[in-house]
């Protein structure tokens, strides 16, 4: 009699095994579906198969992992990316790039939340957020994108020293991160963090190292040029502006950023023109104000959004005047 109860175990043990494997199984298949339709941008499709692979099997972290990234990118659903992401640690909490995820979908509540002006919420947010990725950082000491993300969680609570300083620890760990348009993003976000505050000496630094480990990024270039213009080292500028249409113009790479450094070149050609003309150098200001005219009319034949409306306004404005000065003054 005992036997045949062992058997009786066994056998239902062995069934409800079976059965969870097949749900493993299943929840896998449905993953693979739900992961090649996310990877063509079907979206809600993607949601839907990866919400049923989730269910078929609560242990599976690949589908939350998924469902959150679609949540963050489409629906921009960040409150739900993080219980997802939350249940995805649970599941996995050795995975550097869970927790990562999680900052992010932090910081982009806390944005959302900043835009309802719900600072005390946002806070919290951002807050949640820097634990996220200190866990991740724990993991892996030398995580590019992680320090990252804490130098933006960082900048939302308003610790300007520490952003810098996680941006720092962002370089050392990999010189060479860019984000998705190409920018090597930390040396770019590093410096327009100390101009904002008025360090453009550091800056400068900064960038010129960037560009000493990314020479083919235009995106540095053209920051860097502003931020010579704003210091009013208007041929350094140029140069740097120059370059950035060079590498920008050739890759294609960011329309936005093209336009800025066409803008900034006519800009900074426009105020040579006007100190050489002040000056009583005329041959000078005759040159500057027809190379300022080239680049506006680059920018402006480009700048056809209704982003750039009023930049593209007042570069058809400074058309005009220089047309107007240069034939009054004959020069």
């Amino acid at each position: 009699m005992g036997r045949m109860r062992d058997i009786f175990v066994w056998i239902v043990l062995m069934t409800v095994l079976s059965g969870c494997n097949m749900a493993a199984v299943e929840s896998n298949d449905l993953t693979e579906k739900g992961v090649r339709l996310y990877e063509q941008k079907t979206y809600p499709k993607a949601m839907q198969m990866l919400q049923m692979a989730s269910e078929r099997d609560p242990s599976n972290d690949l589908p939350l992992y998924y469902m959150a990234l679609i949540d963050m990118e489409y629906f921009r659903d960040y409150g739900k990316a993080v219980q997802e992401l939350k249940q995805a640690t649970g599941i996995l909490a050795d995975s550097a790039l869970y927790w990562l995820k999680l900052g992010e979908a932090y910081y982009g509540l806390a944005g959302q939340q900043v835009f309802d002006r719900q600072k005390e919420d946002a806070d919290t947010s951002y807050t949640d957020c820097l634990r996220a990725v200190r866990e991740a950082v724990k993991i892996d000491k030398y995580y590019a994108e992680a320090y990252l993300q804490q130098a933006r969680c960082h900048i939302g609570l308003g610790e300007f020293d520490r952003a810098a300083e996680a941006y720092e620890e962002s370089i050392r760990s990999n010189p060479l991160l860019k984000s998705a348009d190409q920018v090597t993003v930390h040396y770019k976000e590093l410096a327009e963090l100390y101009s904002d505050f008025g360090f453009q000496n550091k800056a400068v630094s900064v960038l010129t190292n960037g560009l000493a480990n990314n020479m083919d990024d235009g995106q540095l270039e053209t920051v860097l040029g502003d931020v010579l213009a704003d210091m009013g080292r208007y041929n350094e500028a140029l140069a740097h502006y120059d370059a950035a249409y060079r590498l920008l113009d050739e890759s294609a790479e960011s329309k936005l950023y093209t336009l800025s450094a066409l803008f900034g070149a006519a800009r900074v050609n426009y105020e040579l023109a006007r100190q050489m003309r002040a000056n009583g150098e005329y041959r000078k200001a005759f040159d500057y104000f027809a190379e300022a005219r080239t680049w506006f009319t680059r920018y402006s034949d480009r700048a056809v959004t209704d982003a750039e409306k009023i930049r593209r306004a007042s570069a058809l404005k400074k058309i005009k005047e220089i047309n107007e000065i240069m034939k009054e003054e004959n020069i």
